[in-house]
């Protein structure tokens, strides 16, 4: 067994037992067991150049110096047991030596293909066990979301089915009043303004939206002689009777509280123009009063 042949097993054995292959015991085994297998060579080598190219394996941690006085005693004893064959021809030494070394190097690419395999071998189960591993965690987590994203939906919708319940219900009972809300003309809602603001006693305000003499002044309008003592009213419906770009003519029906003259509800006519873009009321007409009391 040549230096460098011995020294590649050497580090063999070592990366084994660095990937976990081999325990401490293996491993030390294995190098007793090598150094026992030089007993079995022969050698064509001076005792001392084996010693120092192996000398390295020590810096290594692969040998201790137990293990290189070992070595020494079975070179110097090999070497001393095959000087007699070393005395032969120099030619059939050197054909014995190249011999030698083709079989050495055989049986490294043997020990190297010996190695690898192994690694190979070994890995793939362990990556393809994670892998499993790995895909059974994914596949637990979307199960999971998917019976959470389930539950969300089905809470979402119990509420949605009970606010659109309770839409649709507020709805029934409040659409004839938002139907007359939304469907009031302008000339309308100049003259439901005009009732609200009677029943708040904004008379300033409700005395803007007429026009024309005959409803005098402010002073006038909301003395308790006129419009002044009307202190509460309850608008009840407008429509419009007849419309054109600048004039509108409106029936509206309100119910009216004056302490100083009369209860009663009112359906009235409205004459309504249109004066810079804005509707003025010119002139009320009666139609039906119903009086709820007479002073």
């Amino acid at each position: 067994m040549n230096p460098e042949n011995f020294i590649l097993r050497c580090r063999n054995i070592k990366r084994l037992y660095d990937q976990n292959i081999y325990t401490f015991t293996e491993f030390s085994e294995e190098i007793d067991n090598l150094i026992n297998e030089l007993s079995n060579y022969e050698y064509h080598f001076n005792p001392e150049d084996f010693l120092l190219e192996i000398s390295k394996l020590v810096n290594e941690s692969i040998l201790n110096s137990e293990n290189l006085d070992r070595i020494k005693q079975i070179v110097k004893k090999n070497h001393s047991q095959n000087i007699s064959v070393e005395g032969k021809s120099d030619k059939s030494n050197l054909t014995a030596k190249e011999e030698f070394k083709k079989k050495i190097k055989k049986e490294e690419n043997n020990s190297v293909s010996n190695i690898s395999k192994p690694d190979k071998t070994e890995n793939v189960p362990e990556q393809n066990k994670n892998s499993t591993i790995k895909w059974s965690s994914i596949l637990i987590i979307v199960i999971f979301l998917v019976i959470v994203l389930i539950v969300v939906l089905r809470e979402n919708n119990n509420s949605e089915d009970e606010s659109i319940s309770s839409i649709i219900e507020n709805s029934k009972t409040s659409s004839k009043d938002f139907k007359k809300e939304v469907t009031l003309s302008e000339p309308c809602s100049i003259v439901k303004d005009w009732i609200v603001s009677l029943g708040n006693s904004n008379f300033k305000r409700a005395y803007s939206f007429m026009i024309g003499k005959r409803w005098g002044t402010l002073s006038n309008f909301q003395s308790t002689k006129s419009y002044g003592g009307i202190n509460k009213t309850k608008f009840l419906n407008c429509y419009d009777n007849y419309n054109s770009y600048s004039s509108s003519e409106v029936i509206a029906e309100y119910e009216a509280y004056d302490p100083y003259n009369n209860d009663g509800k009112y359906k009235q006519k409205f004459f309504l123009e249109k004066t810079n873009s804005n509707w003025y009321i010119t002139k009320i007409e009666n139609i039906e009063i119903i009086n709820y009391r007479t002073k």
